[in-house]
C-alpha cells in the first residue's frame, strides 16, 4: 500500500524478483512496462484501492 500511497495516482504493481514494484500510469513507460512484464503484473490500482484487495491479489499471484 505504500507504493500506491506514495504515487498518489493509478499505479501498476509488479512482483519482480520477489520485490513489489510499481509504475505510475502517468509515466511514459507505463504501457511498455505493463506489456513487457504482463506475466509479473499483480494488478492496476488507484489511490483509493482497498488494502485487503491488494493483499489478496498478491496472495493469488503467489498461489
Amino acid at each position: 500500500m505504500k507504493i500506491i500511497d506514495g504515487y498518489g495516482c493509478t499505479v501498476a504493481i509488479f512482483m519482480v524478483a520477489g520485490q513489489v514494484t510499481g509504475t505510475k500510469k502517468s509515466s511514459d513507460a507505463f504501457e511498455k512496462k505493463t506489456a513487457l512484464h504482463a506475466n509479473l503484473l499483480v494488478g492496476v490500482y488507484d489511490q483509493n484501492a482497498d488494502a485487503r484487495q491488494v493483499r489478496e491479489d498478491l496472495a493469488t499471484f503467489y498461489a
